[in-house]
């Protein structure tokens, strides 16, 4: 997943995976806050200013 914001069906088709594990895995990701939502059901990757 990269800066640009994708929507799930992407990530869905990209992962092979159901998509019921894409969304708990987004999900887990926004409340980490490695991931935000956006309207339209886009998810787009925040970036860091952590270096490593």
């Amino acid at each position: 997943m990269g800066y640009d914001p994708v929507p799930t069906d992407t990530l869905v088709e990209r992962t092979g995976l159901a998509p019921e594990a894409v969304s708990s895995m987004l999900l887990l990701l926004e409340m980490e806050g490695r991931v935000s939502s956006e309207s339209g059901g886009l998810f787009v990757r925040i970036k860091s200013d952590a270096t490593g």
